[in-house]
Protein backbone atom coordinates (compact mmCIF):
# COMPACT_ATOMS: atom_id res chain seq x y z
CA UNK A 1 0.00 0.00 0.00
CA UNK A 2 1.35 3.21 -0.72
CA UNK A 3 -0.02 7.25 0.38
CA UNK A 4 0.34 9.98 -0.70
CA UNK A 5 -0.74 13.87 0.02
CA UNK A 6 -1.32 16.56 -2.55
CA UNK A 7 -2.92 19.95 0.08
CA UNK A 8 -5.55 18.71 1.04
CA UNK A 9 -6.65 15.77 -0.58
CA UNK A 10 -5.19 12.06 0.34
CA UNK A 11 -4.69 9.27 -2.09
CA UNK A 12 -4.24 5.86 -1.23
CA UNK A 13 -2.88 2.64 -3.57
CA UNK A 14 -3.79 -0.85 -2.61
CA UNK A 15 -2.45 -3.74 -3.80
CA UNK A 16 -5.33 -5.87 -5.52
CA UNK A 17 -3.46 -9.14 -5.20
CA UNK A 18 -1.07 -10.66 -2.97
CA UNK A 19 2.41 -10.98 -3.93
CA UNK A 20 2.82 -7.49 -5.30
CA UNK A 21 4.25 -4.64 -3.75
CA UNK A 22 3.47 -1.02 -3.85
CA UNK A 23 5.70 1.88 -3.07
CA UNK A 24 6.95 5.45 -4.15
CA UNK A 25 3.90 6.95 -4.61
CA UNK A 26 4.55 10.45 -6.17
CA UNK A 27 1.84 13.19 -7.34
CA UNK A 28 2.94 15.84 -9.53
CA UNK A 29 2.67 18.66 -9.07
CA UNK A 30 2.63 19.17 -5.85
CA UNK A 31 0.07 21.80 -5.64
CA UNK A 32 -2.49 22.49 -8.42
CA UNK A 33 -5.17 24.46 -9.56
CA UNK A 34 -8.37 24.29 -10.90
CA UNK A 35 -9.00 22.19 -13.89
CA UNK A 36 -4.77 21.18 -13.78
CA UNK A 37 -3.86 17.67 -14.66
CA UNK A 38 -2.21 15.84 -11.91
CA UNK A 39 0.18 12.64 -12.67
CA UNK A 40 0.17 9.86 -10.01
CA UNK A 41 3.03 7.16 -10.44
CA UNK A 42 4.29 4.43 -7.96
CA UNK A 43 6.63 1.80 -8.10
CA UNK A 44 5.03 -2.29 -8.30
CA UNK A 45 7.23 -4.69 -7.86
CA UNK A 46 5.77 -8.39 -8.26
CA UNK A 47 7.43 -10.49 -5.10
CA UNK A 48 6.27 -13.75 -6.65
CA UNK A 49 8.07 -16.20 -9.01
CA UNK A 50 5.60 -15.94 -11.90
CA UNK A 51 4.34 -13.40 -14.24
CA UNK A 52 0.86 -11.85 -14.05
CA UNK A 53 -1.47 -8.99 -14.02
CA UNK A 54 -1.84 -6.08 -11.43
CA UNK A 55 -4.84 -4.08 -11.28
CA UNK A 56 -4.06 -0.57 -9.17
CA UNK A 57 -7.39 0.86 -7.33
CA UNK A 58 -6.78 4.84 -6.38
CA UNK A 59 -9.25 6.39 -4.11
CA UNK A 60 -8.99 9.52 -2.59
CA UNK A 61 -10.53 12.19 -0.72
CA UNK A 62 -11.02 15.36 -2.47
Amino acid sequence: MAVGVLGAAVFLMQASTEGFEVKNLRISPAEVKINESVTITADVKNLGGDAGAYGVTLSGLF
